[in-house]
């Protein structure tokens, strides 16, 4: 802001800025930044310490330091690069002696003579601690200039064209504005439970006058953007509209359940009985139905079904792929038929007649239950009355479809499903506006797989243990992480070892080829030619890693493990094991890292998709789960669900508190703020 014009607000423009012209508004733009309170809003990913003048004998074992001293000697040297120099400077001050080092400063030693008094700050060099190689640099005018410097200088990220004065002219205006965010809680709210202001902790994180000082404001701030989304969750729970009171006894359901030949396990009993809790109320149930893969969520999914049935409602369930959708239908139709419940099938790439037919039959209520894709929204498919609607792998479907099926109904409940296993704190914060429900137990009758770890010597006698399977009828998945050749890494792919193993291992059998870049016809028709058997080895990208359930599968090989992370390696196990015969994941990989390894021995002695989640999170963070939503920007600025259990169990304690008291205006506008980027 230049001198003689009025504050400038949170609101304004990054135009108004000093040294902010229109390029580098456009280069601003393209990070997200238009206006001061989007720079209160780009945090430091870290701290450059220079508020500490250490003595040089206390430097070793750090990486940086900062030094302020006056030049006694000089030393130039020429490198094999041209105009590229080695500057070296002695600086003797109040902390003592060392060597300052600039690498291709070129004309650098013009301005260091002996006398000339500075700041530098650097790397510790790791052989000899009394040298510094110089990051950053300051020539000292005066006392007052070298206190204004001695502080922590915050670190932000940021792109090539913006740089460090850029941002420190942005951010100066901007928190010279502060005083205009609002604080979601009062000032006895905040003492209460150790926080500091919401503006004092924006202000500090920018601005610390010490390390201790910056992690205060980020743990602060950690807790501040969890109670947000908690608040939301909570509002928008306990905001459901009123629906269909399910009061009726689901006899239809039980009867479905008391045909199984198996024993449901007590974690599906226990989610029924949350459900059927939920759907005899007359407030719309929104439960999230969380379960590894192979829990059984599809059999408690059917159970919600057929209580609308029993209750003279209709239901439907909408699955992210039309092969999903016909596996989904097919055991539906086994089940439903056998209780004269009528059930159809609902695709974009029926036949117009048979399309026609179906909505005729959902309109005047004949067809109770319906199984569909995305077409299930469509304009044109009416129900008499949807009581139930059952969204499988949520995190394929966005806020609006999902809502889009609800509008088909009077408030129909809502049910979703997923089989990505979640640490609980994660779900929660996620799924906020969701019930959740845990399948937490697998069925007893289904057999471990068995998962091992081998290296491309042992790739031979992989291959002759598949053909056994395959002369036993059995088929086998065979899963790269590539499509095409790459220059940049030598990894297998799925399109040459096909040919590969088509024509010199598996000659007495059909093998299959399915990858991201075919037509999803040409997808789903190679799926049903490896479900009906005619393809017997099916070599696949991870096009296959959710929903595909093929039980005559026994075997998956994953090619190049290390490649993936573990919940997805957890996923593409799932896709074996389905039917009553032992199944087998193999795990190739010559990996030598110690992390990928651990990785790979992680899932060669772990079955639990729950506990594999856990470390997942723990090793790479949540950014890969936090992508279940599909649409809006990160909901977190600064917060890692997983890592930040401290902080997310405090914003869970304050909102609870906050209930049944009215939230400040500035609760308000997080609360807003976290609902625009679910649903922008």
């Amino acid at each position: 802001m230049n001198r003689g014009e009025s504050m400038a607000h949170l609101d304004d423009t990054v135009a108004g800025v000093k040294g902010i012209g229109p390029k580098k508004q456009k280069l601003l733009a393209g990070m997200g930044i238009h206006t001061l309170r989007d720079v209160l809003t780009l945090y430091p990913f870290r701290y450059d310490d220079w508020s500490e003048l250490a003595p040089v004998r206390e430097w070793r074992g750090r990486d940086t330091a900062v030094f302020v001293g006056r030049v006694t000697h000089l030393d130039v040297a020429n490198t094999s690069r041209r105009n590229v120099k080695v500057v070296k400077a002695v600086l003797e001050g109040a902390q003592g002696e060392i060597v300052a080092t600039w690498f291709g400063r070129y004309q650098m030693e013009k301005y260091l003579y002996p006398g000339v008094q500075l700041l530098v700050f650097g790397r510790v060099s790791a052989n000899y601690s009394m040298e510094l190689n110089v990051q950053e640099h300051q020539f000292i005018k005066n006392e007052a200039q070298l206190r204004r410097l001695l502080v922590v200088h915050p670190v932000y990220s940021l792109t090539e064209g913006i740089g460090k004065v850029d941002m420190l002219h942005l951010s100066d205006a901007a928190l010279a504005a502060v005083g205009e965010l609002d604080e979601p809680l009062t000032p006895e709210q905040a003492a209460r439970y150790d926080l500091l202001g919401y503006r004092d902790a924006v202000r500090r994180i920018h601005r610390p006058q010490s390390m201790a000082d910056a992690e205060r404001a980020y743990h602060d701030l950690v807790v501040y953007e969890f109670l947000a989304m908690t608040l939301w969750g909570q509002r928008a729970r306990n905001s459901v509209q009123t629906g269909i009171a399910h009061s009726e006894p689901p006899l239809l359901a039980d009867a479905f359940v008391a045909a199984l030949p198996y024993e449901l396990t007590g974690a599906q009993k226990r989610a029924i009985k949350d459900i059927l809790h939920d759907m005899a109320s007359s407030r719309q149930m929104h439960r999230l139905l969380q379960g590894d893969v192979g829990s059984g969520k599809t059999n408690v999914a059917f159970y919600a079904m057929l209580t609308a049935v029993s209750n003279g409602h209709q239901a439907a369930l909408m699955a992210p792929t039309e092969v999903l959708a016909r596996q989904h239908f097919a055991g539906a139709e086994r089940a439903f038929s056998a209780l004269g419940v009528r059930v159809a099938l609902l695709t974009g790439q029926m036949k117009k007649r048979d399309k026609e037919d179906i909505l005729a039959g959902l309109a005047d209520g004949s067809i109770q239950c319906v199984v569909g894709t995305h077409a299930l929204i469509e304009d044109p498919v009416q129900f008499q009355s949807l009581s139930v609607v059952v969204i499988d792998e949520q995190h394929r479907f966005g806020v609006r479809q999902r809502e889009a099926l609800e509008r088909k109904g009077d408030h129909p409940d809502l049910l979703i499903t997923t089989a990505t296993p979640i640490p609980r704190s994660l779900a929660l914060t996620v799924y906020g506006d969701l019930s959740l429900t845990v399948i937490d137990e697998m069925p007893k009758n289904r057999q471990k797989i068995q998962t091992m770890w081998i290296n491309s010597p042992r790739l031979a006698a992989m291959y002759g243990f598949i053909k056994e399977e395959l002369s036993s009828g059995r088929q086998a998945f065979i899963v790269c992480p590539l499509v095409e050749e790459s220059e940049k890494i030598d990894l297998e792919n799925a399109i040459s070892l096909a040919e590969q193993l088509q024509t010199e291992v598996f000659t007495s059998w059909h093998v299959g080829l399915l990858h991201g870049r075919m037509r999803a016809d040409e997808k789903e028709a190679i799926m049903q030619e490896f479900r009906d058997g005619h393809t017997q080895v099916l070599v696949s990208t991870t096009v296959i890693e959710v929903g595909v359930d093929v039980p005559n599968a026994t075997i998956m090989v994953i090619m190049n493990a290390e490649r993936f992370g573990l919940a997805q390696l957890h996923q593409l196990r799932g896709r074996v094991g389905r039917g009553s015969e032992k199944s087998y994941c193999i795990l190739v990989s010559d990996a030598t890292s110690e992390e990928s390894q651990a990785r790979l021995k992680l899932m060669a002695t772990t079955a639990s998709g729950f506990e594999i989640a856990e470390e997942d999170l723990r090793q790479r963070g949540p950014g890969e789960l936090l992508g279940l939503r599909q649409h809006g920007q990160g909901l977190f600025r600064l917060a890692r669900p997983g890592f930040h259990q401290t902080e997310l169990a405090l914003a869970e304690d304050i909102a609870r508190d906050l209930a049944d008291q009215p939230l400040t205006a500035g609760a308000e506008k997080m609360i807003a703020e976290i609902a625009r980027r679910i649903v922008p």
